[in-house]
């Protein structure tokens, strides 16, 4: 997330489209992710999941996301 984060704010500074309400955007975004899967937690504790695959699922999920976005930053 840090790196997702930090790519995206150097590539608007590369091109010169550095928004605050979107880097605060941004920031909103990232502790929703760990709402997310801090509900994915508890949905598979209150299941009686011996495996966690709630959490795993959000997870893996959210990997990915970021990964590409990490990938389209990249290219700025």
């Amino acid at each position: 997330m840090n790196a997702d984060y930090v790519t995206g704010l150097l590539g608007a500074i590369m091109t010169k489209t550095v928004n605050s309400e979107v880097c605060s955007g941004g920031g909103v975004r990232k502790g929703v992710i760990f709402v997310v899967i801090a509900l994915a937690v508890m949905l598979g504790q209150y299941a009686g999941d011996l495996s966690p695959v709630f959490r795993t699922l959000a997870m893996y999920f959210y990997i990915g996301r970021e990964g590409l976005s990490i990938v389209e930053n990249l290219k700025h």
